[in-house]
Protein backbone atom coordinates (compact mmCIF):
# COMPACT_ATOMS: atom_id res chain seq x y z
CA UNK A 1 0.00 0.00 0.00
CA UNK A 2 1.35 3.41 -0.89
CA UNK A 3 1.50 6.30 1.58
CA UNK A 4 -1.65 8.35 2.05
CA UNK A 5 -1.76 12.11 2.46
CA UNK A 6 -4.25 14.16 4.43
CA UNK A 7 -3.92 17.94 4.16
CA UNK A 8 -5.97 20.47 6.13
CA UNK A 9 -5.81 24.24 5.99
CA UNK A 10 -7.27 26.93 8.20
CA UNK A 11 -9.88 27.37 9.26
CA UNK A 12 -10.01 23.75 10.44
CA UNK A 13 -13.50 22.65 11.49
CA UNK A 14 -12.69 20.47 14.49
CA UNK A 15 -16.23 19.06 14.54
CA UNK A 16 -15.91 17.60 11.04
CA UNK A 17 -12.44 16.07 11.00
CA UNK A 18 -11.85 13.02 8.83
CA UNK A 19 -11.04 9.71 10.49
CA UNK A 20 -7.28 9.46 10.69
CA UNK A 21 -5.37 7.90 13.62
CA UNK A 22 -2.43 10.32 13.38
CA UNK A 23 -4.76 13.34 13.23
CA UNK A 24 -6.67 12.09 16.27
CA UNK A 25 -3.39 11.49 18.11
CA UNK A 26 -1.99 14.91 17.19
CA UNK A 27 -5.10 16.81 18.25
CA UNK A 28 -5.00 15.01 21.62
CA UNK A 29 -1.27 15.75 22.01
CA UNK A 30 -1.78 19.48 21.30
CA UNK A 31 -4.72 19.67 23.73
CA UNK A 32 -2.66 18.08 26.53
CA UNK A 33 0.46 20.15 25.74
CA UNK A 34 -1.43 23.46 25.62
CA UNK A 35 -3.66 22.73 28.63
CA UNK A 36 -0.74 22.37 31.04
CA UNK A 37 2.78 21.86 29.74
CA UNK A 38 4.10 21.31 33.28
CA UNK A 39 1.75 18.39 33.92
CA UNK A 40 2.39 16.91 30.48
CA UNK A 41 6.15 17.02 31.08
CA UNK A 42 5.80 14.77 34.14
CA UNK A 43 5.20 11.79 31.83
CA UNK A 44 7.92 12.27 29.23
CA UNK A 45 7.32 9.04 27.30
CA UNK A 46 3.57 9.54 27.08
CA UNK A 47 4.09 11.33 23.75
CA UNK A 48 7.84 11.11 23.09
CA UNK A 49 9.95 8.01 22.60
CA UNK A 50 12.84 7.62 25.02
CA UNK A 51 14.99 7.81 21.86
CA UNK A 52 13.35 10.95 20.42
CA UNK A 53 15.64 13.29 18.51
CA UNK A 54 14.64 16.97 18.31
CA UNK A 55 16.39 19.18 15.79
CA UNK A 56 15.56 22.40 17.59
CA UNK A 57 15.01 25.90 16.26
CA UNK A 58 18.33 27.18 17.63
CA UNK A 59 20.31 24.51 15.80
CA UNK A 60 20.95 22.16 18.71
CA UNK A 61 20.11 18.47 18.66
CA UNK A 62 18.24 17.25 21.74
CA UNK A 63 18.00 13.53 22.47
CA UNK A 64 15.55 11.70 24.69
CA UNK A 65 12.02 12.33 25.91
CA UNK A 66 12.99 14.05 29.16
CA UNK A 67 15.48 16.35 27.43
CA UNK A 68 12.82 17.33 24.87
CA UNK A 69 10.38 18.22 27.66
CA UNK A 70 13.07 20.14 29.52
CA UNK A 71 13.68 22.18 26.36
CA UNK A 72 9.96 22.79 25.84
CA UNK A 73 9.58 23.89 29.46
CA UNK A 74 12.44 26.35 28.92
CA UNK A 75 10.82 27.67 25.74
CA UNK A 76 7.14 27.69 26.69
CA UNK A 77 6.83 26.97 30.41
CA UNK A 78 6.83 30.56 31.68
CA UNK A 79 3.54 31.53 30.05
CA UNK A 80 0.13 31.56 31.71
CA UNK A 81 -1.16 29.27 28.97
CA UNK A 82 -0.68 28.42 25.31
CA UNK A 83 -3.16 28.13 22.49
CA UNK A 84 -2.58 27.35 18.82
CA UNK A 85 -4.01 28.83 15.70
CA UNK A 86 -3.47 26.06 13.20
CA UNK A 87 -2.67 27.27 9.69
CA UNK A 88 -1.90 24.04 7.83
CA UNK A 89 -1.32 20.45 8.77
CA UNK A 90 -0.32 17.60 6.48
CA UNK A 91 -0.16 13.92 7.45
CA UNK A 92 1.84 11.51 5.31
CA UNK A 93 0.92 8.06 6.59
CA UNK A 94 2.40 4.70 5.68
CA UNK A 95 0.00 2.16 7.14
CA UNK A 96 2.28 -0.77 6.20
CA UNK A 97 5.10 0.65 8.33
CA UNK A 98 2.80 2.24 10.91
CA UNK A 99 4.52 5.61 10.51
CA UNK A 100 3.12 9.08 10.09
CA UNK A 101 5.02 12.26 9.25
CA UNK A 102 3.13 15.34 10.43
CA UNK A 103 3.90 18.79 9.00
CA UNK A 104 2.20 21.41 11.19
CA UNK A 105 2.28 25.17 10.75
CA UNK A 106 0.64 27.35 13.38
CA UNK A 107 0.80 30.46 15.44
CA UNK A 108 1.44 29.47 19.04
CA UNK A 109 -0.28 32.11 21.14
CA UNK A 110 1.59 32.75 24.39
CA UNK A 111 -0.79 34.17 26.97
CA UNK A 112 1.30 36.33 29.27
CA UNK A 113 1.13 36.14 33.06
CA UNK A 114 -0.56 38.95 34.93
CA UNK A 115 -3.09 39.60 32.19
CA UNK A 116 -0.47 41.40 30.09
CA UNK A 117 -1.96 40.18 26.82
CA UNK A 118 -0.83 37.56 24.34
CA UNK A 119 1.88 37.24 21.71
CA UNK A 120 1.64 35.03 18.66
CA UNK A 121 4.80 33.10 17.78
CA UNK A 122 5.00 31.63 14.27
CA UNK A 123 5.84 27.94 14.62
CA UNK A 124 6.29 24.96 12.38
CA UNK A 125 7.04 21.40 13.33
CA UNK A 126 7.71 18.18 11.46
CA UNK A 127 6.97 15.17 13.66
CA UNK A 128 7.71 11.56 12.82
CA UNK A 129 5.28 9.29 14.65
CA UNK A 130 5.89 5.57 14.95
CA UNK A 131 4.76 2.68 17.09
CA UNK A 132 5.10 3.36 20.80
CA UNK A 133 7.70 1.70 22.94
CA UNK A 134 6.34 -1.07 25.13
CA UNK A 135 4.59 0.33 28.20
CA UNK A 136 4.71 3.89 26.89
CA UNK A 137 3.00 6.11 24.40
CA UNK A 138 -0.52 7.27 23.88
CA UNK A 139 -2.86 5.56 21.45
CA UNK A 140 -0.06 3.23 20.34
CA UNK A 141 2.09 6.05 18.94
CA UNK A 142 5.00 8.23 20.02
CA UNK A 143 7.06 10.99 18.44
CA UNK A 144 10.47 9.65 17.38
CA UNK A 145 11.80 12.71 15.59
CA UNK A 146 10.95 16.41 15.64
CA UNK A 147 12.16 19.28 13.53
CA UNK A 148 11.20 22.53 15.23
CA UNK A 149 11.05 25.89 13.51
CA UNK A 150 9.91 28.97 15.39
CA UNK A 151 10.50 32.68 15.61
CA UNK A 152 12.88 32.73 18.58
CA UNK A 153 13.11 36.55 18.65
CA UNK A 154 9.34 36.89 19.03
CA UNK A 155 9.38 34.20 21.73
CA UNK A 156 12.15 36.03 23.62
CA UNK A 157 10.19 39.29 23.36
CA UNK A 158 7.08 37.59 24.74
CA UNK A 159 9.03 36.21 27.70
CA UNK A 160 10.50 39.66 28.42
CA UNK A 161 7.03 41.24 28.38
CA UNK A 162 6.08 39.15 31.43
CA UNK A 163 8.85 40.57 33.60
Amino acid sequence: MSPTILALTAPVDLSALPSNPALKWYMHYVAVFDADIHTAAKQPTRFYSSQTVNYSANGTVIRGAQAVWDDYLFLWGSFHKLTRELRTIIFVSDEDKGTHVVHAEAVTVCHLKGGKGAVGVPTSFVYTLDKAEEGAGEGGLQIWEIRSYLDLKTLERAKAMQE
